[in-house]
């Protein structure tokens, strides 16, 4: 909603008006179709629950969403002019250099169904990325506050992926971002060290001015500048997963690419470790083990810490930074024997120094494997700011059941095949990549001994950008393979088999399953 200021003279602060303990909007008394459908009673009425964005010109403030019917209210006219006001609910501030409407079309702008004017397309834009942050703003206060999270689902649904995101989420509240990139960048200038674009061409950085830096590529005169905030603004959206971004093929947004996934991956590898599980994985991987060493030519064993017990003893020293451990494929480990005592200590409520526990190897333990120096040799815990992911598919063989002791020390959160289809929402085969989906997803549910578990997840069908969108090669490189492998064994497996392709080849599905 563009609050005007030319009307009736007064002085209107939108922004104000959003920061009054209930947010408004409001309008004047005037005799046209805008302030009629503000107060409800135009032939395009603005309805609760509609969502809006508040502007003046082209300047984006805010999105935000309708919560009452016009009223009037002669305080707020006389601090606001206004005469009608509506409430909304304030979805997202943002600021001004953000966002710009392009055409400022009219002065109300909101998401109907049957608009698609470059208003509509932006407030579209903005609230899907506002649904998309809430949605991951949910898992993570999960983790936070049960430490431990799993997330399991059919296999495809994005669960590695989703779990990757939450800790770069997670990470990026630790650092002052400025100060991070500023240290990074001098570290590449003193190591003379060169970073490279998305395409593999070198290139030299060095900090320009206060919160700028320079990027001159190897063998040319021209020199490309980037600002801080154009770094974090990069780093801290979606794009920093975009493998291909036609946006940034060239002047500065090769370099500004480089420098991206450069301090991007600095940053998870500094707070985050992952791990994959398999069967043979035990607690000398995970917790310490002895590990063959040769010295002046004699073949021996010492004690070296575990990936978990390295990765602790890092967050343990320093304690105001959030720490995130990845475990993919969770359950394909017996895990009674990779966790041993931690067992105890993993639990939530026994998170560090009281849940400290003497270790397999403890009586061995010397130099860097003493996890603490005040609490002596023996002694590990988990400490409090180590937040632990991990994945599984229902469906793995390769272990029967998840240790139930362990089980009550997570949160469990599960990953459907439908949740998974937001990950396709770019795509020029959207539609039929989500038709043939479901319709292949539910002949699973209707074949005996499958079910929901046994969907197939959106990551396989992103893999149509190999095939320029050709479903057929999909289905004979991808899906084939592991629906023959749900249905080995089975009595009917053959003629099950044509039914799914027929499934997914239609994109429907016979009421009976046929």
């Amino acid at each position: 909603m563009n609050q005007p200021h030319g009307r009736d003279e007064g002085n209107i602060n939108s922004i104000e008006m959003l920061e009054e303990p209930t947010p408004i909007i409001g309008t004047g008394e005037w005799d046209d179709l805008q302030c009629r459908n503000f107060k409800g009673e135009g032939s395009d009425s603005l309805d609760n629950d509609n969502i809006i964005i508040v502007r003046e010109g082209q300047k984006i403030f805010a999105l935000c969403q309708v919560s009452s019917e016009s009223f009037t209210d002669v305080s707020l006219t006389q601090k606001y002019s206004h005469i009608f006001f509506r409430e909304v609910l304030v979805l997202k501030f943002y600021n001004e250099n953000d966002y710009k409407l392009l055409i400022a079309q009219g002065t109300l702008g909101r998401l109907l169904e049957d608009n698609k004017t470059p208003s509509w397309q932006l407030i579209d834009k903005l609230y899907k990325e506002y649904l998309k942050k809430q949605n991951m703003q949910q898992y993570i206060t999960l983790l936070e506050s049960n430490k431990n999270l799993i997330f399991t689902g059919a296999p495809g649904t994005g669960k590695t992926f989703l779990a990757r995101k939450i800790a770069r989420d997670i990470i990026l509240k630790n650092e002052n971002l400025e100060d991070k990139i500023e240290e990074l960048i001098l570290e590449k200038v003193v190591l003379g060290m060169k970073i490279k674009t998305r395409t593999g061409k070198e290139f030299e950085i060095k900090k320009n001015s206060d919160n700028k830096v320079s990027c001159s590529p190897l063998g040319s005169k021209n020199t490309y500048t980037l600002s801080y905030l154009e770094i974090i603004k990069y780093i801290t959206s979606d794009k920093i997963y975009d493998k291909i971004d036609t946006s940034v093929d060239s002047g500065n947004g090769s370099y500004l690419v480089g420098v991206g996934l450069y301090v991007n991956s600095h940053l998870f590898s500094t707070y985050t470790s992952f791990v994959q599980f398999h069967p043979s994985y035990d607690y000398t991987d995970f917790i310490e083990g002895l590990r063959p060493v040769k010295k002046d030519e004699i073949l021996g064993f010492e004690l070296k810490n575990g990936i978990f017990k390295a990765f602790c003893k890092k967050a343990k020293d320093d304690p105001s930074k959030k720490y995130v451990f990845i475990i993919d494929e969770i359950n394909r480990a017996e895990i009674s024997k990779v966790f041993g005592e931690l067992m105890f200590s993993i639990d939530p409520g026994y998170r560090g120094i009281e849940g400290a526990v003497a270790t397999q190897y403890a009586n061995i333990q010397e130099g860097d494997t003493i996890f603490d120096e005040e609490l002596g040799e023996g002694k590990f815990y988990i400490p409090e700011n180590v937040y632990i992911i991990g994945t599984m598919n229902d469906i793995d063989r390769s272990v029967e059941s998840f240790d139930f002791a362990l089980r009550r020390r997570f949160a469990w959160k599960e990953i459907t095949a439908e949740d998974s289809q937001k990950m396709l929402e770019s795509k020029d085969w959207k539609t039929d990549a989500i038709t043939k989906m479901n319709a292949l997803n539910t002949a699973i549910e209707k074949t005996n001994g499958l079910n929901s578990a046994y969907h197939i997840g959106a990551a396989y069908f992103l893999k149509l950008d190999n095939y320029k969108g050709d479903f057929a090669q999909l289905w004979n490189n991808h899906l084939n393979g592991i629906l023959s492998e749900y249905l080995r064994g089975m009595p009917d497996a053959k003629t099950d088999l044509a039914k799914l392709k027929k499934a997914y080849d239609d994109g429907t599905i016979d009421n009976d399953g046929q």
